[in-house]
């Protein structure tokens, strides 16, 4: 990718996400990159060209962090590796909210769009499902379906991110102990959560 087409699918994705697609013109793209529209249109064509690079581009940049948080170190205890893994996952979500709802949006009216935008959390849950799958080999969880697993904990983090972000408030001002009370209930079991929560935050202590 060259430095003129990086500068248009910054000022596209900036743009994208504050008006939205429609409401973006190619004009106001070349505007905000410094480049002319003849120039823009050289390089992508279109609109929806710029926008399915974004999406290319959010898809890859993204897979590229969410790699990193994903591979951990895994050999501390369990416990430790989910709340490490939860904060990345919350902070990233967080951080990237307003592009995520953004490609939802768009991926609503445009199949390709939502395919692509699906990569991401595939990409988790199989990551997650991994490391249950061997902490149940191990015996360090009981036996249970890794891939369930996998999926109630990335969509427990990732959601309220997003859902967070959504609804304007300060959803997860103590993420700290929701995280830590939503791994209780993930290891316990949402009946024995009542009854151990206590006994478990006197150990955390």
């Amino acid at each position: 990718m060259t430095e003129v087409e990086k500068k248009i699918l910054d000022a596209a994705t900036t743009l994208f996400v504050k008006n939205g697609f429609k409401a973006t013109t190619t004009r106001r793209i070349a505007e905000d990159a410094g480049v002319n529209e003849v120039t823009l249109f050289r390089r992508f064509k279109s609109k929806t060209n710029i926008l399915d690079a974004v999406v290319k581009k959010a898809q890859e940049d993204t897979l590229r962090k969410l790699d990193y948080i994903l591979q951990a170190e895994k050999v501390t205890k369990k416990r430790d590796f989910l709340v490490e893994t939860g904060r990345n996952l919350l902070r990233f979500t967080e951080q990237n909210a307003d592009l995520i709802i953004m490609l939802i949006s768009e991926g609503r009216k445009r199949p390709e769009v939502l395919e692509t935008l699906s990569s991401i959390p595939d990409a988790i849950v199989k990551q997650l499902t991994e490391y249950f799958d061997e902490q149940i080999r191990e015996r360090n969880i009981y036996g249970t379906n890794p891939r369930v697993a996998a999926f109630a904990f990335a969509s427990f983090v990732m959601y309220s991110g997003l859902f967070a972000r959504v609804i304007g408030e300060d959803f997860l001002s103590e993420s700290e102990d929701r995280l830590h009370d939503f791994i209780d209930i993930l290891k316990e079991g949402v009946l024995r959560k009542e009854t151990t929560i206590t006994s478990m935050r006197s150990n955390r202590a």
